[in-house]
């Protein structure tokens, strides 16, 4: 089952029963598959640097999966760690999204080096319903938002009030 992450005013009562479902997700910093690092090694735009701190944060997101042997990896649940891999099982058989499952929006910046991820989750998402979530915005990299006084930045975080507004968040 999918849940969101919310923050409750101090002292308010949470109810543990009651799952938080969020109305939208915007999916920027694409890694959305952290326990299969073969991927990006074909693909030249993610270059060696980046593929060697992808690593750096495989082992410290799933210290136990090693070395990815099929084994290892029945120990370790990835359900949080690759949803890239489930969305594209789910559409890859047909499947639907969950009921109350999020309207998403993936920004990326056209020379982040693992922006194959967010291709591959707006093409899942794409097959299952959700069209038109992927925007690449030229000549930014990696976290390119993070620094809203870049004009690029500054349209992203537009676009994500844009979308939040549209999609009654």
């Amino acid at each position: 089952e999918l849940f969101g992450l919310a923050r409750f005013p101090t002292g308010s009562p949470v109810p543990p029963s009651t799952p938080i479902r969020p109305k939208a997700a915007v999916l920027h910093c694409g890694f959305f598959e952290v326990s299969d690092l073969g991927r990006f090694d074909s693909d030249p735009r993610c270059f060696r640097i980046a593929r060697d701190r992808i690593e750096q944060i495989r082992s410290n997101y799933l210290p136990g999966l090693g070395t990815g042997d099929p084994g290892e990896r029945s120990l370790v649940d990835l359900s949080l760690a690759d949803p890239g891999r489930i969305l594209a099982r789910i559409a890859e058989s047909g499947g639907r999204l969950p009921e109350g499952f999020p309207e998403c929006f993936i920004p990326v910046g056209e020379k982040d080096p693992v922006i194959a991820d967010s291709e591959r989750i707006a093409d899942s998402l794409s097959r299952l319903g959700q069209t038109d979530r992927l925007k690449v915005y030229p000549g930014v990299g990696h976290a390119f938002y993070a620094s809203p006084s870049g004009t690029e930045a500054r349209k992203c975080w537009k676009d994500i009030e844009s979308f939040l507004s549209r999609s009654g968040a």
